[in-house]
């Protein structure tokens, strides 16, 4: 099992900062669960 993290944002206008951090963890082979909370 690879290693799992949480991108969690607090609006949708947070997303294209955050989309890199998760490209980077794809590359990386890190899966991510993304979401939002407000």
């Amino acid at each position: 099992m690879g290693a799992k993290v949480a991108i969690v944002m607090g609006s949708q206008s947070d997303w294209p900062t955050m989309k890199r951090a998760e490209d980077v963890l794809s590359e990386l082979g890190v899966e991510a669960d993304v979401r939002i909370v407000s």
